[in-house]
């Protein structure tokens, strides 16, 4: 079933889950969804220009191998129901590594799949963006592919 507007607004406000403690390293992939490579797909904004001439800025990176985040979970229903496709969320990292907002981009045009998505990125860990060697906060687009394989 689609999301409809009022569903979409109320998911890309959704607050942190009250049990999002961030990401251990070392929790194992569940295997049920898959984030695209940050290369192919993540976009970035620096969140405003005005950096010191010739600092060099690097991005957030979701996908480095030590940070070990979990893949999200497919909902049963959804599973049962057949129902795939890719949530794109824009998270603000902190200089920290964690997620500080995590809004829906695109939809995957299921209720039950984009509250799955944002549900594990709460809990993820991030390697923050970099300005001039020094960890800053930034934004981040992570796409997140639920797919059935028969």
């Amino acid at each position: 079933m689609p999301v409809s507007a009022a569903a979409e607004e109320t998911i890309a406000e959704a607050a942190p889950p009250a049990d999002s403690e961030p990401a251990e390293s070392g929790l194992a992939d569940n295997g049920s969804a898959q984030a695209d490579s940050p290369a192919a797909a993540a976009q970035t904004s620096a969140g405003g220009g005005g950096g010191e001439a010739g600092a060099s800025y690097v991005e957030p990176d979701f996908n480095a191998s030590y940070l070990s985040n979990p893949k999200a979970e497919y909902p049963y229903l959804s599973r049962r129901l057949r129902e795939q496709g890719m949530v794109r969320l824009r998270v603000y990292v902190t200089a920290q590594g964690r997620s500080d907002k995590v809004i829906l981009y695109e939809s995957s045009g299921y209720t039950r799949l984009d509250k799955a998505a944002i549900d594990v990125v709460w809990r993820w860990r991030f390697k923050p963006a970099s300005r001039a060697g020094a960890a800053v906060a930034g934004w981040v687009i992570i796409p997140i592919k639920f797919q059935l394989h028969d």
